[in-house]
Order: structure tokens, then C-alpha cells, then sequence
């Protein structure tokens, strides 16, 4: 995982107060689960951002997920 993805996962993380992430899947897109508390959340995002919103537009769908 490529050190700019890493700090975009932890701006992530940190903007929707996740206790944590862990990397489960590496290869066009990253499969990522995020830990709140006793729930887990995976997003799959883009290895490489197309645009320069990608990383942006994970955000609010972590905070669906999660309310849900």
C-alpha cells in the first residue's frame, strides 16, 4: 500500500472517528474494514484515485454505513 493511501485511510479514519482500520485486500481497489467499537465496516476504494474527490466521497458513505 503506497505511503499517500495509507495517510488518505488515516484522514478517513480520523474524520469519521474510527477506532481503527486494517487492510484486507490489495489489488485494483483496496478492501478496507474499519473498526467502531463492536461493529466493523468494509469500504472498497479505488487504489488510485481518479479524481481528486474519490477519497473524499468515501467519507459520508462510511457514516451511512455505520448509522445503518
Amino acid at each position: 500500500m503506497k505511503a499517500r493511501a495509507v495517510r488518505d485511510v488515516n484522514v478517513i479514519a480520523d474524520t469519521v472517528d474510527a477506532d481503527g482500520w486494517t487492510l484486507v485486500r490489495e489489488c485494483r481497489h483496496l478492501l478496507i474494514e474499519f473498526r467502531f467499537g463492536d461493529r466493523a465496516v468494509r469500504q472498497v476504494m479505488a487504489n488510485i484515485a481518479s479524481d481528486r474527490r474519490a477519497r473524499a466521497n468515501v467519507e459520508p458513505e462510511l457514516r451511512k454505513a455505520f448509522l445503518s
